[in-house]
């Protein structure tokens, strides 16, 4: 809430020609009034979404007053960035622009450097990417760090906070595998930088993780789910696997074995950067796009191109 009226204050103190903002459901609907309020020909609106903003519905006696003004808010945005081509229905039944724009790689050189500060952390060790939502197989995962420890005598950390486990499975978390908690960023990087492998699951067949373009800027052996989504962006620089514990161990062996630096890999992190700027480029053109261009009336697009 402060940040939101923070926002306003900063609104009507600047009145920007052009906003390009995070979407969050207040956030959204304070520039699509201050959009609004100011005529579309004066201020261009692009929102980034998020796919769980994207998809956020509200139950009980709320829920047509929330869809309402989503729905409203929805319809004042010049256009949406999504980060992959399954949601794009979605953005585009709510707004008649939307664009893809995957994550770029980010630039590990900016981040501090750190050593793991993880008791009882021993060599070689694998990181499990975690924040205990639901789209996580939280189950799967514990049982298969178990089985890692076990098959390939290799320390496990899982991060996240650990107070989200359901208390009927924290059990399964062996003395060698270690609930790391949130870290900072120093320490965050100094344990991806030294890990064997790096870990990073779902169960949404959307979901682009955001371990895995960590673990390929400090160019670490990947380990993802093995969805058509993922296989697609990440392609060559990964490995894939179901997320039992037998496949689970073989895949974690293949990647930390012979994945880092080899040409497979690096043919992988040149096609996510090569996709990037593709798709950056029609954000480009039309963040820069004179402002009378920026019409209600205009047709309706759904590409990673421009307008």
């Amino acid at each position: 809430m402060l940040g939101t009226l923070w926002a306003v204050a900063m609104l009507l103190q600047h009145r920007p020609r052009r906003l390009l903002v995070h979407n969050s459901f207040l956030l959204s609907l304070v520039c699509a009034l201050f959009r609004a309020c100011r005529g579309p020909w004066r201020t261009r609106l692009i929102v980034d979404c998020h796919n769980k903003s994207l998809k956020r519905s509200l139950g009980g006696p709320l829920k047509g007053i929330f869809w309402t003004l989503k729905q409203w808010t929805f319809k004042r945005f010049d256009a949406v960035l999504v980060s992959n081509q399954l949601v794009l229905p979605i953005a585009t039944s709510l707004c008649q622009r939307a664009f893809v724009l995957r994550d770029p790689l980010p630039d590990a050189a900016s981040w501090p450097d750190a050593s793991p500060d993880v008791p009882r952390l021993h060599q070689p060790f694998v990181v499990f990417i975690c924040t205990f939502e639901p789209d996580e197989p939280i189950e799967e995962i514990l049982t298969g760090a178990q089985a890692i420890v076990e098959v390939l005598d290799h320390d496990v950390v899982i991060t996240g906070d650990a107070r989200h486990l359901p208390v009927h499975l924290r059990h399964k978390a062996g003395e060698r595998v270690h609930l790391s908690g949130y870290l900072p960023t120093a320490q965050y990087r100094g344990l991806l930088a030294r890990a064997a492998a790096v870990i990073d699951l779902t169960n949404d067949s959307d979901c682009l993780v955001c371990g895995g373009y960590e673990a390929l800027a400090l160019c670490r052996p990947l380990v993802l789910s093995d969805t058509p989504l993922l296989r697609s962006y990440f392609t060559t620089a990964a490995v894939y696997t179901r997320h039992d514990a037998p496949s689970l161990v073989a895949a974690v062996a293949q990647a930390a074995a012979s994945r880092a630096r080899s040409p497979e890999y690096q043919a992988g992190l040149e096609g996510l950067e090569r996709g990037h700027k593709l798709e950056a480029a029609g954000l480009i053109k039309l963040w820069r796009a004179p402002l009378s261009l920026s019409d209600s009336g205009n047709p309706s697009r759904s590409s990673g191109e421009a307008p």
